[in-house]
């Protein structure tokens, strides 16, 4: 992420060595031990071998608000299996992000998502999806 930044000049990105959840805190994380970091998880496969660490977890919602950030036009999420968590962090920014393009391999953050009142569009990937709040209005979406 670093090298990325230096190499497109951008000045509007603030990197942060954590990770989103739905609490504050500590949490185990384990590093793939293959070359593909896609695989980093909290919710590892027996069929792979990983290295664990702890890192650091943040509420997105207290992170934005730190960062005064109001509403959010668009955002992907995929964290290997840990939407839902993500989505719950959010608090009420859920409903101030137009549209959210998320990736759900178990049905899980789809169900939350919708239990909030979310619309849920299929993309051509199987395993994307995007969902977003059903009015909008000037300022962003509206619950």
């Amino acid at each position: 992420l670093m090298k990325n930044i230096r190499l497109n000049s951008l000045e509007n990105v603030v990197p942060l060595n954590v990770a989103a959840s739905d609490q504050r805190g500590r949490k185990e994380f384990f590093l793939s031990k293959t070359s593909n970091t896609g695989d980093n998880t909290f919710y590892p496969e027996k069929k792979h071998e990983f290295q664990k660490i702890t890192v650091p977890c943040v509420r997105l919602d207290q992170l934005l608000s730190e960062f005064q950030i109001s509403r959010i036009d668009l955002m992907k999420v995929d964290v290997q299996g840990a939407e839902e968590e993500v989505f719950k962090g959010m608090g009420e920014y859920l409903f101030l992000t137009d549209a959210i393009v998320y990736e759900d391999l178990n049905g899980q953050a789809t169900s939350f998502l919708r239990a909030q009142g979310l619309q849920i569009f299929d993309t051509p990937d199987p395993w994307y999806k995007i969902a977003r709040i059903k009015e909008f209005n000037n300022g962003g979406a509206k619950k």
